[in-house]
C-alpha cells in the first residue's frame, strides 16, 4: 500500500509539471505589466487584469505557439517565450500605460519636443541585485523549456552559452551607446541594467537554435532596439516607469524576427528532438524552404500584437471608464504604500529629488531663453 501511495504521488507530480511550468510563465507575463503601470494603478484593477491575462490573453498565445496551434503547425519557433511571455506582457503594459497617462510632472512640452523630468530610482544597488537575480533565473527560464534533459545535454549547453553571451553583448553595446549619448561624461547604471535584460529577452526565442556568435549579435542588436524604443516612447509622452514595454514588447519582436534569420537547422532538429520533423531553418541558411521560417515568425509578431493589444485595450479602457484604473492625484503623490497599504514609506526623499530636478530643468530653460533673446553687444 505504501509503495502504491508513493507511486501515485510521483506520477501525479510529474503529470502537473507542465501545468506548474506554464503557471510560472503566466506570473512573469502579468508582472511585466506591473512595471509599465507602476506608482499609479488601483489594486482592484491589478487583480482584474491579472485574472484576465492568466485566464484568457496568455493561454491563447501559448496554445498558438506551443500547444499544437496554427503557428506551431507552420513551424514557428518561440522556444522559451518571446511571443507568449514577453510580447504579451509588454504589449499589455504598453496599452495600459498609454490609456492611464504619465505620472504627474513626468513630461513637459509637446510630442517630439518633450522635456523628460527624470525621477531617480530609490536604490541602484537593489536594482543591480534584482537584475542579477533575473539573469540567474533566466537560466532556469530557458533551460527549463527543454522537454527532456536526458539525451539533450548538448541543447542545454547551447542554451546556457547563449543565455550568457546575449546579455553580455547587449550590456557592452548599451555602455557604448548610452555613454556616447551623454558625451562620455556619465554612465547611466539603470540603462545598463535594462540593456542586460534586453539581451536576455532578445535571446529567449532562439536560445536553443542559434550559434553562439549569432547569440552574441542578437544581444547586441537587442540593446539598440531597447534604447530606440525607450526614446520613442518618451517623445510620444508615454510614461513607462521601468521601460517594461520597450524591453519586453520591443525586444520580444526582435527576438522572434532574429530567430527567422539565424536558426540553424541542426540545432532546430536537436532542440525539438524530432528526427522526422520537417525542419525550417533561418533565412541565412540554404534550404528548399528558405524564408518560410522568417515569414511565419513575422506572421507571429503581427498575430500576437493584434490579439494582445486589442484584448488589452478593451480591458483597460473598460477599467478607465468604470473609474478604477488609476488612483487619484493625492494618492499618487503620497504613495500607494502609505495611502492604501499601510506600509512605511520613504517616498518623500524621492519626491524632493524629483521636485528639485523639475525646478532645475525649468531654471535651465529660462536661462537659455534669456540668453537667446539677449541683444548682442556692439
Amino acid at each position: 500500500f505504501k509503495k502504491m501511495f508513493f507511486l501515485f504521488i510521483i506520477v501525479s507530480f510529474l503529470g502537473y509539471i507542465n501545468w506548474f511550468f506554464q503557471f510560472t510563465f503566466i506570473t512573469v507575463s502579468v508582472t511585466i505589466v506591473s512595471g509599465s503601470v507602476a506608482e499609479r494603478i488601483q489594486f482592484r484593477c491589478y487583480c482584474v487584469y491579472a485574472s484576465v491575462m492568466a485566464g484568457l490573453i496568455y493561454p491563447i498565445v501559448a496554445h498558438w505557439v506551443w500547444g499544437g496551434g496554427w503557428l506551431f503547425e507552420n513551424g514557428v519557433i518561440d522556444f522559451a517565450g518571446c511571443a507568449a511571455v514577453h510580447m504579451v506582457g509588454g504589449g499589455a503594459g504598453l496599452v495600459a500605460t498609454t490609456i492611464m497617462g504619465p505620472r504627474t510632472g513626468r513630461f513637459e512640452g509637446t510630442r517630439f519636443h518633450v522635456t523628460v523630468n527624470e525621477f531617480p530610482s530609490f536604490s541602484s544597488v537593489f536594482s543591480a541585485l534584482g537584475v542579477l537575480f533575473l539573469w540567474f533565473g533566466w537560466y532556469g527560464f530557458n533551460c527549463g523549456s527543454v522537454s527532456q534533459y536526458l539525451g539533450q545535454e548538448n541543447v542545454v549547453e547551447l542554451i546556457i552559452l547563449n543565455t550568457t553571451l546575449a546579455p553580455v553583448g547587449s550590456t557592452l553595446i548599451g555602455l557604448l551607446l548610452k555613454t556616447a549619448l551623454n558625451d562620455f561624461k556619465k554612465i547611466d547604471l539603470d540603462s545598463l541594467l535594462n540593456c542586460c535584460i534586453a539581451g536576455l529577452v532578445s535571446i529567449t526565442a532562439s536560445c536553443s537554435v542559434v550559434e553562439p556568435g549569432y547569440g552574441f549579435l542578437i544581444g547586441c542588436i537587442g540593446a539598440v532596439f531597447y534604447i530606440g524604443c525607450s526614446a520613442l516612447l518618451k517623445q510620444l509622452k508615454i510614461d513607462d516607469p521601468l521601460d517594461a514595454a520597450p524591453l519586453h514588447f520591443g525586444c520580444g519582436i526582435w527576438g522572434l524576427f532574429a530567430t527567422g534569420l539565424f536558426a540553424h537547422p541542426d540545432h532546430v532538429r536537436a532542440a525539438y528532438a524530432l528526427d522526422t520533423y520537417h525542419v525550417y531553418a533561418g533565412a541565412f541558411y540554404e534550404g528548399n524552404d528558405r524564408g518560410h521560417l522568417l515569414a511565419w515568425q513575422i506572421v507571429t509578431i503581427i498575430a500576437v500584437t493584434l490579439w494582445t493589444c486589442t484584448t488589452s485595450f478593451i480591458l483597460f479602457y473598460t477599467c478607465h471608464k468604470l473609474n478604477f484604473l488609476r488612483v487619484d492625484g493625492q494618492t499618487e503623490l503620497v504613495g500607494l504604500d502609505q495611502r492604501l497599504h499601510g506600509g512605511a514609506e520613504n517616498r518623500s526623499v524621492i519626491l524632493d529629488a524629483a521636485a528639485s530636478q523639475v525646478a532645475q530643468n525649468q531654471a535651465m530653460r529660462a536661462a537659455q531663453q534669456q540668453n537667446q533673446f539677449r541683444p548682442i553687444a556692439e
